[in-house]
């Protein structure tokens, strides 16, 4: 088991085996955890439980070409307003 600092409900700080002096108020706030708890985890008394994964990475803005296709297949737009558009630019 390893020591951890306990803060606002997450790991804030991993010490391993042995935690070095600390005040009273700290010290009250060191949990026994398993190895494998990393900081940032959420402990809420009992469990400790990983973080959620980072949302994915949004995926690359559209071409003005892919934006025309999508809108004509949906019908919001027709194959001659695409026309124009290009016109216009």
């Amino acid at each position: 088991m390893t020591k951890v600092l306990i803060q606002n409900g997450k790991v804030h700080e991993i010490f391993g085996a042995s935690v070095p002096p600390l005040t009273p108020e700290l010290m009250a706030q060191i949990a026994e955890a398993p190895g494998n708890v990393e900081e940032g985890w959420d402990y809420d008394g009992l469990t400790f439980t990983p973080p959620p994964p980072p949302p994915p990475k949004s995926a690359s803005p559209l071409t003005a070409e892919e934006l025309a296709t999508i809108l004509v297949t949906k019908g919001t737009i027709t194959d001659s307003e695409v026309l124009a558009i290009k016109v216009a630019r």
